[in-house]
């Protein structure tokens, strides 16, 4: 799974495959957490990495 948020926007990946997509998001800063719902799941070999630097291209 990959989670990309830009500007404003909040993209979701699984497997290659864009499942999710959000914008007008006002949220800047905050807590990051992981959730599932109806199961227990387990998560493993979560790797956060800070964007340094967006161009005009990359958004």
């Amino acid at each position: 799974m990959v989670i990309e948020c830009v500007a404003n926007e909040i993209k979701v990946w699984l497997n290659g495959e864009l499942v999710n997509y959000g914008y007008d998001c006002t949220a800047n800063k905050g807590q990051i957490a992981v959730q599932a719902e109806g199961s227990e799941v387990e998560f493993r070999k979560l790797d956060l990495t800070p964007i340094e630097k967006i161009t005009e291209t990359d958004i």
